[in-house]
């Protein structure tokens, strides 16, 4: 039987995820001359890892994987967040006065 709290708390850590990232590259690239290139441009690199990460996460709760497998993944989304909203908060007032 599928799990859903495994599966459901993986999507919301990858969406605060994205959310965070998304919204301090966007708010970075809204101030230059070709913003629309800019965004794509700066976001891709920065959300692979949290894109992977999730896909081998919500992989292994779609197939009842063991904990022990996606702890490393988890790790890694968790501390993803983790960081990116402290940077975001962190630098917000500076990029907006930009």
């Amino acid at each position: 039987a599928l799990s859903w709290f495994p599966l459901i708390a993986y999507i919301v850590l990858g969406t605060i995820g994205f959310s965070a990232v998304g919204t301090l590259l966007a708010s970075v690239a809204v101030n230059t001359k070709m913003n629309e290139v800019m965004l794509p441009i700066l976001l891709f690199p920065v959300l692979t890892p949290l894109l992977i990460a999730a896909v081998k996460l919500t992989g292994g709760a779609l197939q009842n994987a063991p904990f022990s497998e996606n702890s490393t993944w988890l790790g890694i989304l968790v501390a993803y967040d983790i960081i990116f909203l402290v940077v975001a908060f962190w630098v917000f007032e500076y990029v907006v006065e930009e």
